[in-house]
C-alpha cells in the first residue's frame, strides 16, 4: 500500500481521483507562535506581526522567512518582496 501527500485545492483532487481521500489541514501559526519562531533573530514585535499578516499564519512561509534572515538577508528586504506569495518566497530561497 502506498500513501501520498498532496497539497492544493481539495475539490480539484476529488474530481480527479477515484480513491479515498483523507483531508488534513495544516494548522496556522498564531502571532505569539510566530514571535516564538523568530526569537533570537533581533526582529521587532511589529515586524514579526507584519510577517505573520503577509504570510497569513502559514508555517512554511514563516519558516522560509526565518531561513532567509538566517542566511543574511534583511527582514525589510524580504518583506518588501511580499513573502505571502509562495512563489516569491521560493524564488528568494532558491536564488
Amino acid at each position: 500500500m502506498f500513501q501520498f501527500v498532496f497539497s492544493g485545492n481539495i475539490e480539484e483532487l476529488l474530481n480527479t481521483t477515484q480513491s479515498k481521500v483523507d483531508v488534513f489541514k495544516v494548522p496556522l501559526f498564531s502571532k505569539p507562535e510566530a514571535a516564538q519562531l523568530f526569537q533570537g533573530l533581533d526582529i521587532s514585535k511589529s515586524v514579526v506581526e507584519r510577517a505573520h499578516e503577509l504570510c497569513r499564519g502559514l508555517v512554511q512561509q514563516l519558516a522560509a522567512i526565518r531561513r532567509l534572515v538566517q542566511s543574511g538577508l534583511s527582514i525589510d528586504e524580504i518583506l518588501q518582496k511580499q513573502p505571502g506569495e509562495w512563489a516569491n518566497t521560493m524564488k528568494m530561497e532558491w536564488s
